[in-house]
């Protein structure tokens, strides 16, 4: 048998990581085969829409098989990220028995939960650990991207991913022990990025998108110039709506994918840079606000947006069908 074939318990779980990170870039139905082929047992992956505040993704273990919950509406390479964090999750607290996420129940204790599931349900660990094995194995899938184009693409990220986390700095990861690589830094600012992203949505409003082509297409852009211009104007007009008290909504509308890049790290990166080059110049961001710059081609966007979103209030607040954030399984379009 090949170390590519040996079972999860034959390796640790860096190894099996590393091994995993490949599949998981490809394709998410080859992903959850090799994994399942690893632990030999059944694994279901579940593309569902969170909630905001709520986690990503959840991994839960019964007696018949391991589901892993991961979000549908966010890109491919993020996608790959949360279900590799699941799989680490999985790989450290391995062995029989029902395995609960905390973060399913977080007003519960541990006792509770052992005495509605069992005594035997292990409440498994914290991220930290997890999160370093998948840097530390996507690291080594992302080996042909070479070390000055990573740090490039981080200094280009670096204005829209100051704003982000300056606005929900609860999206920001654990530090990573040691020093690490530019190609782990750029892959950990890329996943704030997308998360922050997420925490945001409440604040989108999805007829936003076709509003700003509007304004966007008389300024001569198209293709990926248009799709990076709208998706910084959402962006903006969300953080201006965050930071102006607006309330939440419940995530019952998603704005749609203006683009979706490759799986890889690379085309991630890439397209996020258009998205935060437009965002750097079609925007200001100062203590709390950010407006449309006067004479670009979204200027205004933020404040449609403003009278957009007085009407979704409306219209959304009272349609809440109180599913929860597992109550809505979602395939992208």
């Amino acid at each position: 048998m090949t170390s590519s074939r040996r079972s999860a318990a034959e390796q640790s779980p860096a190894q099996a990581l590393r091994s995993l990170a490949v599949a998981a870039l490809l394709s998410t139905d080859g992903f959850r085969a090799e994994l399942q082929r690893y632990c030999a047992r059944a694994i279901e992956f579940w593309p569902v829409v969170t909630d905001s505040g709520t986690p990503p993704g959840l991994w839960l273990r019964t007696a018949d098989a391991d589901y892993l919950y991961y979000e549908s509406q966010t890109s491919p390479f993020h996608q790959a990220h949360i279900l590799l964090l699941l799989t680490a999750r999985l790989l450290l607290n391995n062995g029989p028995g029902i395995r609960f996420d905390p973060r399913l129940d977080p007003d519960r204790c541990p006792e509770m939960t052992r005495l509605i599931l069992g005594d035997g349900t292990q409440i498994t660990g914290t991220e930290d650990e997890a999160e370093r094995l998948v840097f530390g194995a996507m690291e080594h899938a992302h080996r042909r991207l070479p070390g000055p184009a990573a740090r490039r693409l981080l200094r280009q990220l670096r204005p829209l991913h100051t704003a982000l986390l300056s606005a929900i700095p609860e999206t920001g990861r654990a530090q990573v022990p040691g020093r690490p690589g530019p190609k782990v830094r750029l892959h950990r600012a890329v996943v704030e990025i997308r998360e922050a992203v997420l925490a945001l949505r409440p604040y989108a409003d999805p007829q936003l998108a076709a509003a700003a082509r509007k304004v966007a297409r008389p300024a001569g852009l198209a293709g990926d110039q248009m799709a990076a211009a709208v998706e910084a104007a959402v962006l903006a007009a969300a953080l201006h709506a965050k930071a102006s008290g607006t309330p939440a909504l419940p995530t019952a509308a998603v704005p749609r994918w203006q683009h979706m890049p490759g799986p890889d790290l690379h085309s991630e990166a890439a397209w996020l840079v258009q998205v935060a080059q437009a965002f750097g110049r079609d925007s200001l961001t100062g203590t709390g606000r950010l407006s449309a710059l006067p004479g670009s081609p979204l200027e205004g966007v933020v404040m449609l947006a403003d009278r957009m979103r007085g009407s979704r209030v409306r219209r959304l607040s009272s349609r809440d069908d109180g599913s929860g954030y597992f109550g809505r399984q979602h395939h992208p379009e």
